[in-house]
């Protein structure tokens, strides 16, 4: 199956989330990704302009944007 390098950046909100209910989101993107088929192999947090950076195997492109779209990752 073909890897993807999705980056992604948090919403105002999310961080305010975040703070004030600090948690590790990796297992959500893991369920997000295999209930789509695919397997989430690496998450990395960052700093910059994005905040999020994942390898994710997908069946296939339209796969991989319906999990991207469902804004979970």
């Amino acid at each position: 199956m073909p890897q993807y390098l999705v980056r992604c950046r948090y919403t105002p909100e999310a961080w305010k989330g975040l703070v004030s209910n600090p948690e590790d989101r990796t297992a959500l993107a893991e369920k997000v990704c295999e209930s789509f088929g695919g397997r989430l192999h690496q998450l990395y947090f960052a700093f910059g302009e994005h905040d999020l950076i994942e390898i994710i195997e997908a069946p296939d492109d339209k796969t991989m944007m319906a999990t991207a779209a469902s804004g979970c990752l």
